[in-house]
């Protein structure tokens, strides 16, 4: 089966914050990423590009739980 993913990252440290993914089937899978460390917030700009804020983040999964 194909999957076609999409990432959205932080600015510098181009941590994932948010996973969205859909098979050829049309199931998806979307889900917020909270940053490894405190260094990783969102800045401004990535705010103003995604719609993703700190706050949004600050109870989502981490990585390794999000891709398990």
């Amino acid at each position: 089966m194909q999957y076609f993913i999409d990432f959205e990252a932080t600015q510098f440290s181009e941590r994932i914050i948010s996973i969205g993914c859909i098979a050829a089937n049309g199931e998806t899978f979307k889900t917020l990423v909270k940053p490894v460390t405190k260094k990783d917030k969102v800045n401004d700009f990535i705010t103003q590009l995604t719609g993703i804020t700190n706050e949004m983040l600050e109870s989502a999964p981490t990585a390794n739980e999000a891709f398990n």
